[in-house]
């Protein structure tokens, strides 16, 4: 696969997941501040798992963007200097 479709792939799941995590920690942070008990202890059991899980895959994606994009700008040095030095 080229590395800047997986770069940009990488990317877009990492902000996709990161709206709804921050939509669904809102909307968590709301419902404990204001008491409103939106969902059942075990939902929110759930959905704090969910919330960790989305935490890992971001994490885990934002990880390999860096060293997706640190091995394109390698490449790019390793075609410049050789262009260089014909």
């Amino acid at each position: 696969m080229n590395k800047t479709k997986l770069e940009q792939l990488t990317s877009s799941i990492a902000v996709t997941f990161l709206a709804v995590l921050t939509v669904g920690g809102i909307i968590l942070i709301a419902d404990t501040i204001f008491g409103w008990d939106i969902f059942s202890p075990d939902v929110e059991k759930a959905l704090s798992f969910f919330m960790l899980s989305l935490g890992f895959i971001i994490f885990s994606s934002v990880i390999v963007n860096i060293m997706l994009n640190v091995s394109i700008i390698a490449s790019t040095l390793h075609e410049i200097t050789h262009k260089h030095d014909k």
